[in-house]
């Protein structure tokens, strides 16, 4: 059955909710980040960066297979 636009279908979450649902864990991110980020280096902290992205790469190019 088609849903029209003003009906919600049932087990989905709408798009103006969606981008609601990760703005606690981004928050809370952001607050655990600075008082970490202000200890470490930042030759560590590039270090970090780059290795994140590294494993996402290989995670983006292991789900392409």
């Amino acid at each position: 059955a088609q849903w029209s636009s003003n009906q919600e279908s049932p087990g989905f979450i709408r798009g103006e909710c969606q981008s609601l649902i990760g703005l606690p864990a981004c928050i809370a991110g952001l607050l655990l980040a600075y008082p970490v980020a202000n200890r470490i280096s930042r030759n560590l902290m590039q270090r970090l960066v780059v290795l994140i992205v590294i494993i996402g790469g290989i995670t983006c190019i292991a789900k392409a297979f």
